[in-house]
């Protein structure tokens, strides 16, 4: 593998999320003291709304990246056209079935909702917030998973960053002068198209070889409907929370769970993203049969992410009550600072991220139908487990419930990936995870005994996270000096290495 291929990927998929974040902390204030709290929701929803249609074409782009990987990495042109072409015609089909369900959707979504807003409003809103999603299926799908199988997902992130920071641009200009929120979410949708240009500008100057004429190679279509399976499991699992609390806890209740999820979804997306740059180097090693470079690979891989994940949960289990604190400001009709509601967060958030590398190794092996019953098995029991907790613990209810079934999936698919991908003994893997919440709870008894500390706003939040930081390396370091000694020497050469020739 290639450190620095590795670090371009994971450097502009960080700058992304970081991008994406920052804007979507910025838009909603803006947007409800413009437009209500109303017009707020009704995007919100909106935006939710295109992600369950956009279901249309899930498995499709992992099915294809997954079936890309062997003859790109045999530069076997032919192949690759015939999978792209084939592939092409999947999200064309995809798009046009897209297309058409948000436009029914349009017409019929507005006659449930009981609030006094115009209908035709409504209408437009959803064609015009429709219009990047059928973007992505027409061109941006097969392009994005060309890049991501050739280890060039920086390409996707850069163009994904610009059309981020365009669409903010534009959205803040025109809520700033109170124009229409049809107009505003308008000028945002046809902002992305400059994807569909960039993109199509890189990859007719970089893939020449690519021929339309090609027969098709229905490679992809044989992984889809289980890749499917899985995206739909993940759904599910991110999106039950919050629909099973307003549902049977109320709004309000449904209002905490937000807040709280604005971070930790945050932190899950640079955490995916990152691990999304360094598949593909690992589905390359796969594709070319070699166990021994793919073990290697996949311990350096495991090490550095738990070592970033060690840092972010001592600092997350220390300053996010102080975090929530300060963001909330100076709101008093709900309590949001709620240390039950944090620990199960950070628990939740946990099982979730650790689990992302032996999740990447299942994506890019294509082990989909193997592991299709224990996704379903996920899906269910986490919507089960919420449903008969939450009339009698309320929110905990709901989070221990997603804890309990995510603690276990986590640990099922690090079993699964290590016995069946990489064969080899699951003893490192496990002892790596469960570094992270020793390290966190070192960190917690320190500022139990030692510290203690109230924060009043952003800038003295950033103090202590800066000084809680200094802490949280030093006690990682001494950690893995102790335990892994030689795989973090290694990791530092190679580090080392990178810069040096960078200089």
């Amino acid at each position: 593998m290639k450190l620095r291929k590795v670090a371009k990927n994971a450097g502009a998929s960080f700058i992304t999320q970081i991008v994406n974040i920052i804007t979507n902390f910025i838009l909603p204030p803006l947007l409800i003291a413009t437009y209500g709290s109303q017009i707020n929701g009704l995007v919100t929803t909106i935006k939710q709304l295109m992600s369950y249609i956009k279901l249309v074409g899930a498995g499709i782009s992992v099915a294809t990246t997954h079936s890309l990987y062997k003859p790109i990495a045999k530069q076997d042109h032919k192949k690759t056209s015939g999978i792209l072409n084939a592939s092409n015609s999947m999200f064309t089909k995809a798009g046009i079935l897209f297309s058409l369900i948000a436009l029914i959707v349009s017409f019929i979504y507005p006659l449930f909702l009981s609030e006094s807003l115009d209908y035709y409003l409504i209408v437009m809103l959803i064609i015009v917030m429709s219009i990047e999603g059928a973007s992505e299926f027409f061109v941006v799908g097969k392009y994005r998973s060309l890049l991501y199988a050739d280890q060039k997902s920086y390409i996707t992130s850069i163009v994904q960053s610009i059309g981020i920071v365009l669409s903010f641009i534009f959205a803040y200009a025109l809520i700033k002068n109170n124009v229409n929120i049809v107009l505003v979410q308008l000028a945002s949708s046809l902002v992305f198209i400059v994807r569909i240009l960039l993109l199509s500008a890189y990859v007719n100057r970089n893939y020449k070889f690519l021929d339309s004429k090609t027969p098709p190679i229905q490679t992809a279509n044989e992984k889809r409907n289980d890749a499917f399976i899985h995206q739909l499991s993940g759904l599910v699992i991110l999106s039950s929370q919050v629909i099973v609390l307003s549902t049977f806890a109320g709004l309000d209740v449904a209002s905490i769970y937000a807040v709280y999820n604005v971070v930790f979804s945050g932190l899950f997306s640079i955490c995916s993203q990152t691990m999304s740059s360094v598949a593909p180097f690992l589905g390359r090693t796969i594709a070319l049969n070699n166990i021994n470079k793919l073990k290697n690979e996949f311990n350096k891989v495991e090490f550095i992410y738990n070592m970033v994940l060690s840092y972010i949960y001592s600092l997350c289990t220390i300053l996010i009550i102080p975090f929530i604190s300060v963001y909330v400001g100076g709101v008093s009709d709900i309590n949001y600072v709620d240390y039950g509601v944090a620990s199960l967060f950070v628990m939740i958030s946990y099982f979730n991220n650790v689990r992302l590398p032996a999740q990447s190794l299942i994506n890019v092996a294509g082990h989909f139908k193997e592991t299709r019953s224990r996704a379903i098995i996920e899906a269910i029991v986490c919507i089960a487990l919420q449903l008969i907790l939450v009339n009698s613990l309320g929110i905990y209810g709901v989070l221990i419930g997603t804890a309990v079934t995510l603690g276990w999936r986590c640990f099922d698919i690090i079993f699964y990936s290590n016995k069946y991908i990489i064969k080899q003994r699951n003893l490192t893997s496990i002892f790596r995870a469960i570094k992270i919440p020793c390290i966190a709870i070192v960190v917690l008894i320190i500022n139990i005994e030692f510290v203690q500390f109230n924060v009043s706003g952003y800038m003295e939040w950033v103090n202590w996270a800066i000084i809680y930081s200094f802490i949280s390396i030093a006690i990682i370091l001494i950690i893995n000096l102790v335990f892994e000694r030689r795989l973090l020497i290694d990791i530092y050469k190679l580090i080392f290495r990178l810069i040096s020739k960078k200089i």
